[in-house]
């Protein structure tokens, strides 16, 4: 198992060349939604999404919203926030919502996009999870889901 310094070490480089968004537009397409994406994460740097509460059933939903470069820019903030939480089941089930959309009848672009270093962080993190949670009497039922997300990370554009 990877320690969690190494995960971390791991997702920061595969996302380090992305940009925060500068402009609303740059954040989320005009749009219903674009007003809340807008609201909840415009002028936010990584580190404001961190140190804040950050509800999974309330966030996770922008992330459908956002552009692709401003998911790929606040993604490794969430993944941080699950490790650093591991136990905060409601924000694992909207984040692995959104991650199994690499795949299925409906893949989001900016999942199927992602680079071999960015698939690789995102499996790391998810089998760090996974194997953190096996033993674990409370967040045991998702340990086997994160693992399959690892596998699914693992294989996909390989």
């Amino acid at each position: 198992m990877l320690k969690r310094d190494d995960v971390i070490h791991g997702i920061d480089l595969a996302f380090k060349d992305a940009a925060i968004p500068r402009t609303e537009e740059e954040l989320a397409p005009p749009g219903i939604e674009a007003k809340y994406v807008v609201d909840h994460f415009f002028g936010k740097m990584r580190s404001d999404v961190e140190s804040q509460p950050f509800l999974g059933s309330l966030y996770m939903e922008d992330f459908s919203y956002m552009t692709d470069a401003a998911v790929l820019y606040y993604l490794p903030a969430v993944l941080r926030v699950m490790l650093a939480n591991s136990t905060d089941f409601e924000l694992w089930i909207h984040l692995h919502g959104f991650l199994c959309r690499i795949d299925g009848d409906c893949p989001a672009p900016v999942l199927t996009a992602l680079s071999v270093a960015q698939r690789k962080a995102i499996a790391d993190w998810a089998d760090t999870l996974s194997q953190e949670w096996a033993s674990s009497k409370w967040m045991s039922q998702f340990s086997k889901k994160a693992a399959k997300l690892a596998r699914t990370y693992r294989s996909e554009g390989t």
